[in-house]
């Protein structure tokens, strides 16, 4: 299966965007059918977010804003990269077989092919 979160962060300005607001969908399923699914932890985030800022007169936000700000030029790649390798080296031979699976292609005319 597949799970997939897109988490944009503005990188100038207070570092508030309408994507800070609205965080409801991932994509999920598998490779061969992915669907568009809801995201109850990012429903849970943006009550929250909204509970918060209308409690602080939007200051929740802004601060939130500024912290993205600051946060968000890590290096994501190298940090899915470092997750993967230490998956690998944990269970490499797990990984393997789900590997071979997935190089595995089902056609209508013939039962697998690699």
């Amino acid at each position: 299966s597949v799970v997939l979160l897109i988490n944009p962060k503005a990188r100038k300005g207070f570092g508030i965007s309408a994507a800070n607001l609205t965080n409801f969908y991932r994509v999920g399923g598998t490779l061969l059918k992915p669907k568009i699914e809801a995201d109850l932890e990012g429903v849970l985030k943006t009550g929250l977010t909204w509970g918060l800022a209308a409690a602080t007169a939007g200051l929740s936000i802004l601060a939130q804003g500024l912290v993205d700000k600051f946060t968000g030029d890590q290096d994501v790649c190298g940090i899915a990269d470092k997750n993967l390798q230490k998956l690998l080296a944990e269970n490499p031979e797990s990984m393997l077989k789900i590997w071979k699976r997935l190089q595995t292609v089902e056609s209508p005319d013939s039962e697998a092919k690699p």
